[in-house]
């Protein structure tokens, strides 16, 4: 039977959906949180990073259904085409590659297309305006793929990752989620315990790239950088750091949880492949949330195949 994802994971915060690549599930996966927060009785924002989600370059739009009274961020060029007789209630800073972004509130259920801010900073200023003037206490994000950078100026956003696997790509994707859960649980450097035996302490202040980890003292013991988006090592580079240094992070990181999308490969062998630990961060599998039924003016059944 199709269930939603918990409409817990979302409530009362900016939520915040990217992936590693087009086609990756990340906007299924967002449609899908802000049907379980419908459903939960309460009327989220809608944003998409860019025209589409995608990131700058983009010129589709991302289209969603709204309940009468949600509001959502979009181009002003795309306003006459909203079937949601949509109410302008701010300008923001920033534009998508649709030009002029504005705050919108649905007067009718209806659809729009997203556009959104596609500077991280504007982005932020966006979620802001929307919490500080009460238009709604949820925003749920569809981001942009492969640009975890964006999590880092949303504050205390809850960053949910969302792929695809399948026959070909269940192995590459599911060491993608291992590696990435061990980049979010890297642990926060005030939480670690004083050592006086150990090696000084060393404050790493931009990306830590492999060409930059050479240049680390020897002596560092614990190396701390400002969050993990700052990381840009990989595989045998971060098992070698690891090797030399421990490794921290300035800002943890709120994770929501990975959305599993499988084409061709149950979900058993799939959880085989990733390991009980990660297997446990997967908050839904297979999401659907085609818009709901009332948008498109016909009764079906909507959410997230259990």
């Amino acid at each position: 039977m199709a269930t939603l994802p918990a409409a817990g994971l979302f409530l009362g915060k900016v939520n915040l959906v990217t992936g590693p690549g087009k086609a990756c599930g990340k906007t299924l996966f967002a449609k899908a949180a802000a049907l379980s927060v419908r459903a939960a009785g309460e009327r989220p924002a809608l944003m998409a990073v860019g025209a589409d989600g995608n990131g700058p370059g983009k010129v589709s739009a991302s289209d969603v259904g709204l309940e009468a009274g949600e509001v959502f961020v979009t181009a002003e060029r795309l306003l006459p085409a909203a079937t949601c007789l949509p109410v302008v209630l701010d300008a923001l800073p920033g534009a998508s590659a649709l030009g002029r972004v504005v705050v919108a509130r649905a007067a009718r259920r209806g659809r729009a297309a997203l556009a959104g801010p596609e500077r991280n900073e504007y982005l932020a200023l966006a979620a802001e305006r929307i919490l500080e003037e009460g238009w709604a206490s949820t925003v749920i994000i569809d981001g942009a793929f492969n640009r975890i950078t964006q999590i880092a100026s949303l504050g205390k956003a809850r960053l949910f990752y969302a792929i695809t696997a399948g026959k070909s790509n269940c192995r590459t994707a599911s060491a993608g989620l291992r590696a990435f859960l061990r980049l979010v649980e890297l642990p926060v450097a005030a939480m670690e315990a004083p050592d006086a035996g150990s090696r000084e302490a060393y404050r790493f202040p931009g990306p830590l790239t492999p060409s930059a980890a050479e240049r680390i003292p020897k002596s560092a013991g614990l190396v701390t950088i400002d969050d993990f988006s700052k990381l840009f090592l990989e595989g045998r580079e971060l098992d070698a750091f690891l090797r030399r240094h421990k490794l921290a992070v300035a800002k943890g990181i709120d994770f929501g949880g990975f959305s599993a999308a499988l084409r061709g490969i149950e979900r058993g062998a799939f959880e085989d492949l990733l390991g009980e630990h990660v297997s446990e961060r997967v908050v839904s599998w297979n999401a659907y949330a085609e818009d709901c039924v009332a948008f498109r003016g016909r009764a079906a059944k909507c959410g997230a195949m259990s």
